[in-house]
């Protein structure tokens, strides 16, 4: 049976090791939500783009909404969900849920969800098993050395 400590140890590491994607998920949405607050939804810039909308600060206004336009976003979150789903491999689930998160907010939002989601499930997967043979290789280490 294993110590309580080594448990609580177990899920401390856990959750460290999940603060980093699942953050840069919400770090990313707010982001993205201040893009949408202050640089695509206020009239006054519409109208200034109007006139030239490829021209200096317009150009990349353009080009934010040019991905979301066409699905982009969405796209590419449930693409790369399906691929770590299938593979389950952490780099296209990081990218699932990155994108997702984004695509969430900047109106991509169904096929986003499922992209993010899948990429969630990926990323919660392959943290856990990383944390578990973890703990349990040192359990067993330690089960060595007591019946030596």
């Amino acid at each position: 049976m294993m110590p309580a400590s080594d448990t609580i140890n177990r899920h401390s590491s856990f959750r460290r090791r999940l603060a980093k994607p699942f953050g840069a998920g919400l770090v990313l949405m707010a982001l993205a939500w201040l893009t949408r607050k202050y640089a695509i939804e206020p009239e006054a810039i519409a109208f200034a783009c109007d006139a030239n909308p490829w021209v200096g600060w317009c150009a990349v206004r353009m080009l934010v909404i040019q991905t979301f336009a066409q699905m982009g976003l969405g796209w590419v979150a449930l693409t790369a969900g399906v691929v770590a789903l299938l593979s389950g491999k952490w780099l296209p689930a990081m990218i699932a849920w990155c994108v997702g998160c984004v695509g969430l907010i900047l109106y991509c939002y169904e096929f986003s969800a499922v992209g993010a989601l899948a990429g969630a499930l990926v990323l919660l997967r392959s943290t856990y098993e990383k944390t578990t043979a973890h703990g349990q290789g040192s359990h067993r280490h330690e089960q060595q050395h007591k019946t030596a």
